[in-house]
């Protein structure tokens, strides 16, 4: 009876993306080939215009494409800044020419707020804080935030995207933590810093060059390298992206592969000086009613002198849903998912500043975490599944919300902002 009900409430959850996911969009391919006379850009009373036209490849003189333009709107929606984003061509009167209108939403780009949350390993947290998104209509970004609780964490960050040639962008992020690691069993109170500087060489080829310093002391021995109980970690890493996806928020189509290379800490014997590389591979496959099958496989390898807290945890909302957090932990670490995603409400402007958008999705996990060779065996991996939904919103991005199970008929609830990939 209860695999009936479950087989049930999986039917009907996926018709209901079958039914409410579909649009119906304009057809403007019979403007194709009409010579671009202007494009005006209106609604952006913040935002420079030199921001959004740079994101525009539809050019003025040029054949008009109606799929350049779908594009062209994508990439002024992967700015993050607006609420809604429209693009229409206007036939001329009088000639054959038309005019790209782009119409723009923005959101409130000072945002204060409050924060609840819960994750598995740190329990409640709470506290706020406040976003300042498109600062000086640049689409810069200056986040600050304070948490109580689980963890009595600080940190300020800001970001510029392109300060200048082809997408040359820079960050940096200050930050103190304390919190009880309940995983490693010792109170745990951490600081640092982290400079980011990155450019595209190509439209879809980008890079990033990060480096930083985190200080953690523990509050007893034999939880850190070093015999002071405090771990000093210089770290840099060099990182190599493909990334040709349509939408960042919620992708329908495209790859998005990232490489890392990194090296952490110091040459002293009492102190952690490992290397790590990283593969994480993304591919979102555009399917039937507007669906996504997205499939994603992440590989993370660590050597050298790595601290017990520097380690991987198989389990939970963020590698395999459906088991308790800790259920596995290991150096290294090897992770496959995928998931069938479709559209229960599409994303769209409800006010100024407030846009919603809600999705549906079935998904599979699979995980494993060694140490040495010999315990890179499939027979000590974990596997869940389940179902859940999306929430797409300002400042959080994406909420999701997942009823997971585990190969033992465990059931568990997951919970987490940002996406699993």
């Amino acid at each position: 009876m209860k695999s009936s009900l479950e087989v049930y409430f999986v039917i009907v959850f996926l018709f209901s993306g079958m039914i409410f996911g579909q649009t119906l969009s304009g057809d403007y391919r019979v403007l194709g080939g009409r010579r671009i006379k202007e494009i005006i850009i209106r609604g952006n009373s913040k935002t420079k215009d030199w921001v959004i036209r740079r994101e525009i490849y539809s050019q003025v003189g040029e054949p008009f494409d109606p799929q350049l333009m779908a594009e062209d709107r994508n990439r002024i929606d992967n700015l993050q800044i607006f609420s809604e984003v429209r693009i229409t061509p206007i036939p001329s009167e009088g000639d054959t020419s038309i005019t790209l209108l782009v119409r723009v939403k923005e959101r409130l780009n000072f945002f204060p707020y409050p924060t609840l949350d819960w994750t598995e390993e740190n329990g409640w947290m709470y506290g706020g804080g406040a976003a300042l998104e498109n600062f000086r209509g640049r689409n810069q970004k200056l986040y600050f935030e304070g948490l109580f609780g689980g963890v009595t964490n600080f940190f300020l960050k800001f970001s510029d995207p392109w300060i200048t040639g082809n997408h040359v962008s820079m960050g940096i992020k200050l930050f103190r933590k304390e919190r009880e690691n309940r995983y490693e069993e010792f109170y745990e109170t951490s600081y640092g810093f982290r400079l980011s500087a990155g450019r595209y060489f190509s439209e879809y080829i980008k890079t990033k060059a990060e480096g930083g310093y985190l200080s953690l002391t523990a509050d007893r021995a034999g939880k850190t390298i070093s015999p002071s109980r405090r771990d000093h970690l210089p770290w840099a890493r060099v990182i190599l992206c493909y990334d040709n996806r349509d939408l960042y928020y919620n992708p329908h189509k495209g790859w998005l592969n990232t490489f890392s290379l990194s090296h952490t800490g110091l040459l002293k014997q009492d102190q952690p000086n490992f290397q790590s590389f990283t593969a994480d591979v993304r591919r979102y496959l555009p399917l039937w009613f507007d669906h996504v099958l997205g499939i994603n496989g992440l590989l993370a390898l660590q050597g050298g002198r790595v601290p017990i807290y520097q380690g991987f945890y198989l389990g939970g909302v963020a590698t395999v849903r459906g088991w308790d957090p800790n259920s596995r932990r290991g150096r290294n670490l090897f992770l496959a998912s995928t998931e069938y995603r479709f559209d229960l409400l599409r994303k769209k402007a409800y006010t100024e500043w407030f846009d919603f958008g809600l999705g549906g999705v079935l998904f599979v996990d699979s995980g494993i975490v060694w140490d040495t060779g010999d315990q890179c065996r499939w027979s000590r991996g974990l596997t869940g599944y389940g179902l859940g939904i999306r929430l797409f919103m300002p400042i959080v991005g994406v909420f999701r919300i997942d009823l997971a199970w585990n190969t033992r008929g465990q059931i568990q609830w997951e919970i987490y902002q940002g996406a699993k990939f």
